[in-house]
């Protein structure tokens, strides 16, 4: 008696089972959390790098970029700014090297025309030095024995005259380069007008 009244029970039990986990699975089928995870899946992926130009990523300031970037994930914003600081940086180099190069050269013109200028002036101190050298003896002595005391009231003062070597011993002076003086403008003079 007792195994005849359990045996509708179980199958009872069984059925409500069943029809509660067919219905669990139809709810979960038209859930909003699967169509949720549909439409997360066919989502626009974020921008690459090819988007953007290196001219343009490099040209952009940081408040365009940060606009053009709003909304997208932190490591493609971080990827985006990283990109453009090496362009920028590379881009400081070039003209770092390119203005060390122009102004190495512009030196290296400068040092060759200040030697060419010392080695004129050398040459010319050192003939200037040989005419010192050969007029000295010359002069100095007599002008030494020419020249006379100081002169007093009482005394009268006789020049004589230097000694001058022979024609042929002294030697052509170096040309002289003429140079002309610029002319100078002056402004008409101010006329004082009185008012009355």
């Amino acid at each position: 008696m007792f195994a005849f009244s359990v045996a509708p029970q179980s199958r009872c039990s069984t059925a409500r089972f069943d029809a509660s986990h067919s219905a669990m699975s139809a709810r979960r089928q038209m859930s909003p959390t699967s169509s949720l995870c549909t439409t997360d899946s066919s989502s626009p992926s974020p921008p690459q790098f090819h988007d953007f130009s290196d001219e343009e990523l490099a040209q952009i300031s940081v408040r365009q970029l940060n606009q053009k970037l709003m909304g997208q994930d932190r490591s493609v914003v971080m990827q985006w700014k990283q990109k453009r600081r090496t362009l920028k940086n590379r881009g400081y180099a070039l003209n770092c090297r390119a203005r060390r190069v122009q102004n190495q050269a512009q030196i290296e013109m400068d040092n060759v025309m200040l030697r060419r200028q010392i080695k004129l002036l050398r040459e010319a101190l050192n003939e200037a030095q040989m005419r010192l050298q050969y007029y000295e003896p010359i002069f100095y002595p007599s002008y030494q024995s020419s020249t006379p005391p100081p002169a007093t009231s009482s005394d009268t003062v006789i020049a004589t005259p230097l000694s001058m070597p022979p024609a042929h011993q002294i030697p052509p002076l170096l040309p002289v380069a003429t140079t002309t003086a610029p002319t100078i403008q002056f402004a008409p003079e101010y006329k004082y007008k009185p008012v009355f």
